[in-house]
């Protein structure tokens, strides 16, 4: 009985020994794949981390944003540096602000002014429907005109007025003002057309005796105001003017209206100063 009952205790012991090694390599197990999850759980975080401190936050991100807007602003770009050189006068006192080829005036213009604009359809220099010429033609009367610029549907303007506004007696103020407006309707109503404004013509200094209004230091007092308003209202400005000046062979006997070898040299003045 004794041996029988050794035996059984033995077994019983190899048993527990059995369940208590498998036990421990369980718990030995947990242990380690515990240990490898916080260590690959940590390494992540610590490479999350790293990434987040190299990448740029949003606030940073939103500042350099912010820096290279403020910088585009302050540096004038080409187009507005150009701008600001086209509306300096060039030796001859022409505000250019847009280049034409010849045949940009010979066949894609439309002239618009007084007697003498209709003079230049008259001498077959620029073909008589493209030219809107009429005796006494003033800035208001000009306006009734805007609708004859819409049908003819051109791509440049050139303007000629102010002498009969300045022989009525009108002031600088008004006279301005009233231009200001007329180029105001022709641009709401021809957005796509490009205007070039006239001077107004001086007279044979001969004849300001018997023409207070129009005596010549008065037509460059307008003139003056004229081009600014040009510059103002990012039209051209041609100073035509220039051609009459001193010399009294181009003006016809009345000493207002220019003789036919004027109108050669105003196409002339006109190819050159916009080429």
């Amino acid at each position: 009985m004794r041996k029988g009952s050794k035996r059984r205790k033995i077994k019983i012991y190899g048993r527990a020994l059995v369940v208590f090694i498998a036990l421990i390599i369980t718990v030995s197990s947990i242990l380690f794949l515990k240990n490898y999850i916080f260590s690959s759980t940590n390494a992540h975080s610590k490479e999350n981390s790293s990434s987040e401190q190299n990448e740029p936050s949003k606030e940073t991100i939103a500042k350099e944003v912010d820096k290279s807007i403020e910088a585009s602003q302050d540096a004038p770009s080409k187009d507005k540096q150009q701008e600001s050189i086209n509306k300096t006068p060039d030796d001859r006192g022409n505000i250019i602000l847009k280049k034409l080829k010849d045949e940009d005036i010979q066949t894609k213009a439309l002239f618009l002014g007084d007697s003498v604009t209709e003079s230049i359809g008259f001498y077959e220099f620029i073909d008589e429907s493209r030219v809107i010429g009429q005796k006494g033609l003033t800035i208001a009367k000009a306006e009734k005109s805007i609708d004859k610029l819409k049908s003819a549907k051109v791509k440049n303007i050139f303007i000629l007025l102010g002498t009969n506004d300045l022989e009525s007696g009108m002031d600088k103020v008004t006279f301005i003002k009233q231009y200001a407006d007329f180029i105001d309707h022709i641009k709401e109503n021809l957005p796509q057309s490009d205007i070039f404004i006239q001077s107004i013509l001086p007279i044979d200094k001969n004849k300001e005796a018997s023409r207070p209004n129009l005596i010549n230091s008065r037509i460059d007092e307008f003139n003056k105001a004229l081009m600014e308003l040009c510059i103002e209202k990012e039209v051209s400005y041609l100073n035509i003017a220039t051609i009459l000046k001193n010399d009294a062979k181009l003006f016809e006997p009345d000493g207002i209206h220019p003789k036919f070898n004027f109108y050669k040299k105003w196409m002339d003045y006109l190819e050159s100063s916009l080429q």
